[in-house]
């Protein structure tokens, strides 16, 4: 069964960290930025009132439409497949910033209805993540710093098995599906560990002082305590009956249970990262046994209790490096845009000034479908009849 790529799309949102502030935007020199095509004032506004008559009316097309529409709008359909920015020499071609956009917006119904103004913006937030991912490598390499290429496939296999799939042709297929190549996916994956690399050595040097460990610790009392650990497997199927019969074998071994056609997953979270419910239900049984099986949408799946640690006192010393820890990542944003604006002044980047930052207008905000702020006023009334069932306030 085909899987919806939403989550995989997710993945590949590359965190903000990786997505240029306005210093990027600030630092692309006029006189660095490429000439990249444009369209006459005088046949702007009617393309503009084309474009969006046409993305008005075409439904499910809509969104290969808006590109079209898009690249004529801003004078950037002869550059396919041609270059959009250089980075140091290094080229970003329009195909790469479509499979980023691409990725970005897997599974996402808002996709499928975008204004020109937002798709422009969107394009020139995929060429920004571009730009940043090169200097990101450049800085690796500086500092002999690489992802191996086993640390790419064994990634690239954690993502496939999460849709049931190992790496491979049909894997490919999979992306394929979404409109996607998989080289290129591959390309972002690369980035993305390579992002993350860079982030664990930013976070690394950054030290924070005993005096504001102890004044986060005493701010968020709540981490005294160690949240329960869980341990466990889950297993999912499309045929409630053979689901039945692997959860009454009582079979533990994922081996064994994906020899038998099912979906297996080792997953390790604490209490705080699940579900109340889902906690209370495991609290109830040992490792080794199982919760009944159910169904999700077209699956049928139960979950293998394997191991479990009790909540408990943090010790001083767990307690300090869990602060420490947590007043890095707090910290890593500003650091990584002090290290990118530095990294933007330091570097040749010409980009298409249709894409420049400072020339992309700002969509207007859109507004709430009636539908949704009548969902948000529902659950406003439930909650407040909740509070009061609790005898508390609102």
């Amino acid at each position: 069964m085909k899987k919806n790529l939403s989550a995989l799309a997710l993945f590949l949102t590359l965190s903000a960290y990786c997505s240029p502030c306005s210093s990027l935007a600030d630092d692309v020199a006029p006189d660095n930025a490429g000439k990249g095509g444009s369209v006459p004032e005088s046949g702007r506004a009617a393309l503009l009132e084309e474009a969006k008559s046409r993305l008005l009316s075409r439904g499910g097309k809509l969104l290969n439409s808006a590109r079209g529409e898009f690249l004529r709008l801003v004078g950037l359909d002869g550059a396919v497949p041609g270059t959009l920015a250089e980075v140091n020499g290094q080229p970003i071609s329009l195909r790469q910033v479509e499979a980023l956009y691409d990725m970005r917006t897997a599974g996402s119904e808002n996709a499928q209805a975008i204004s020109l103004d937002e798709l422009r913006a969107e394009y020139a937030s995929c060429l920004q993540t571009l730009v940043a991912q090169i200097l990101v490598h450049e800085e690796l390499l500086r500092r002999g710093l690489t992802v191996s290429e086993a640390e790419r496939i064994q990634e690239e296999r954690r993502v496939s098995m999460e849709y049931g799939v190992e790496p491979g042709p049909e894997f490919d297929a999979l992306i394929r599906d979404e409109g996607i190549e998989p080289a290129l996916w591959r390309e972002q994956l690369q980035a993305f560990l390579e992002l993350e690399l860079w982030q664990n050595v930013l976070a690394a040097s950054i030290s924070p002082s005993p005096e504001d460990v102890s004044a986060f610790v005493r701010k968020h009392p709540e981490l005294a305590e160690e949240p329960a650990r869980y341990v466990y497997l889950s297993v999912s199927g499309p045929k409630k009956s053979v689901v039945d019969a692997a959860r009454s074998g009582g079979k533990t071994d994922p081996e064994t249970l994906g020899k038998q056609g099912l979906t297996v997953q080792r997953l390790e979270d604490v209490a705080t990262d699940l579900p109340p419910s889902f906690v209370a239900a495991l609290d109830e049984i040992k490792p080794g046994q199982s919760l009944p099986v159910q169904a999700g949408g077209e699956q049928w799946g139960y979950t293998i209790l394997l191991e479990k640690e009790d909540a408990h006192p943090k010790s001083a010393l767990e307690l300090f490096a869990y602060a420490q820890e947590a007043l890095r990542r707090e910290r890593l944003p500003a650091l990584y845009d002090v290290w990118l604006e530095k990294a933007v002044e330091g570097s040749h980047i010409r980009m298409v000034s249709q894409l420049q930052p400072r020339n992309v207008p700002r969509p207007a905000p859109r507004p709430v479908p009636e539908f949704e702020r009548k969902d948000d006023r529902e659950d406003e009334r439930e909650d407040e009849e909740g509070n009061a069932l609790l005898g508390q306030d609102a």
